[in-house]
């Protein structure tokens, strides 16, 4: 049996009709910022200067820019069409065209790495230019797209005040955190940012980061030999970051704040829940700051991104998973233009009643987000 490779635009075009009477939130879309130079207006001295010389100079021997993806993404991925694009608005709002979708969140990407800068001060500099790049250059006068501020946990007092900053913007309709290679944000030297976060009424969102070496360790990322591996270990980060938050109590500290986890995948969900539950069950005295059980405050607070959403051998595994994980915590998300886009086709989320369906891509999300 052969079976051809194909990037799943011709199955996705046939299923479109799906969702065309539906809401759609694709709650994690990239934009890329395609001229560097401009992004380093918005830094605030003293660094700007240093950003500018790092995003131009030719020395081979100046590091690029620490906490920062490459700045030369291919902007016209996939084959869909020179107009889509996620380098202008114009662009993603083509791309929400073709995929029948009403709403983005967008999450950035040259700053995926910014959990790994040292330079606390520094790290929080770049956070504040690019969100202040995003609300001028993406989000103010640009319907159906939302922004995340984007934070940098290892400084969390510097980090609340971001959020407190920016919080009253309509069009930023979360927090963004990566997952952090040195610190997980349920420790308790991170309790200012949940803090600040009920304080606005946003929800956290959660995010993999490509951790910058040498300060990157993300659970065996020196031995990741390529993007493809990277991916794959993505939900194991999640992972340890749910059972942090859980165990460390933020559920009962923060009973306001919802938690989203992007671009780890669903499958593995109820076996965490499953296992949390049960040593919660044997060894409840080890842990003081809950009351009820981690599948309790997972499912009032917990919601959870659809891409890459896996397939253990056949739609119908898939349903049940997606049954076991529940309908009312499942946020549809594309992560478009990364490599492991999920285009909303049945071939990625099976086909499910029309009430599930109209949850998952787009009414949950309308709700946590409050878009």
């Amino acid at each position: 049996m052969t079976i051809k490779q194909t990037d799943g635009y011709e199955a996705t075009t046939d299923a479109l009709d799906r969702i065309a009477e539906y809401t759609v939130v694709d709650s994690d879309v990239h934009e890329i910022v395609a001229y560097s130079t401009e992004f380093a207006k918005y830094v605030p001295e003293p660094y700007k200067d240093r950003v500018k010389h790092q995003l131009t100079t030719d020395d081979p021997l100046t590091r690029s820019l620490v906490g920062s993806f490459p700045f030369d993404l291919d902007p016209t991925p996939h084959e869909l069409g020179d107009e889509i694009k996620t380098t202008t608005p114009e662009g993603i709002q083509a791309f929400m065209d073709r995929f029948n979708t009403d709403y983005v969140v967008l999450h950035g990407h040259q700053l995926e790495g910014i959990t790994d800068v040292p330079e606390q001060d520094f790290a929080i500099a770049l956070c504040q230019a690019y969100n202040d790049y995003l609300l001028d250059n993406f989000l103010d006068g640009n319907d159906g797209l939302k922004g995340s501020i984007r934070i940098a946990p290892q400084a969390p007092e510097k980090s609340a005040a971001e959020i407190r900053r920016l919080g009253d913007e309509d069009d930023m309709v979360s927090v963004h955190a990566n997952f952090s290679s040195n610190t997980l944000l349920g420790d308790p030297q991170c309790a200012p940012i949940f803090a600040a976060a009920q304080e606005v009424g946003l929800p956290m969102d959660y995010h993999p980061s490509f951790p910058n070496p040498p300060w990157g360790q993300l659970y065996g990322a020196p031995n990741l030999q390529s993007d493809v591996a990277n991916i794959a270990a993505y939900n194991q980060a999640a992972m340890s970051l749910v059972s942090n938050i859980v165990f460390q109590g933020l559920p009962e500290r923060f009973p306001d704040v919802e938690h989203i986890f992007l671009e780890g995948g669903v499958t593995w969900i109820p076996w965490l829940i499953g296992r949390m539950d049960k040593n919660y069950e044997r060894r409840s005295e080890h842990l003081p700051h809950l009351d009820r059980k981690p599948s309790e405050y997972v499912r009032e607070q917990f919601y959870w991104g659809t891409q890459p959403l896996e397939d253990p051998a056949g739609s119908i595994n898939l349903k049940q998973i997606i049954e076991m994980v529940g309908v009312d915590s499942l946020l549809y998300t594309s992560d478009f233009p990364h490599l492991d886009f999920d285009y909303p086709t049945i071939l990625t989320i099976p086909k499910l009643d029309q009430a599930a369906e109209r949850k998952i891509f787009g009414e949950n999300a309308l709700d946590v987000l409050d878009i």
